[in-house]
């Protein structure tokens, strides 16, 4: 049940870290405007950060909105 939780977590660490090794410069300037959005957008900051807590596609169908 955890499992699909566990595996984007660890994904998204991954990515993450590849991104601040990576010498691509297009890369670096995604990252550093993805970082800027975050911390000047309120909304998204709190949403990608709820994301972390509770992960959508592990919460229940009915949670979701989704029909049983």
């Amino acid at each position: 049940m955890r499992r699909a939780d566990t595996t984007s977590r660890m994904l998204g660490v991954d990515l993450l870290n590849r991104s601040l090794l990576s010498d691509f410069l297009p890369l670096q300037g995604a990252r550093a405007a993805a970082l800027f959005l975050m911390e000047r957008l309120g909304p998204l900051r709190r949403a990608i950060m709820r994301e972390g807590v509770t992960p959508w596609a592990s919460q229940p169908r009915l949670m979701r909105g989704e029909a049983l």
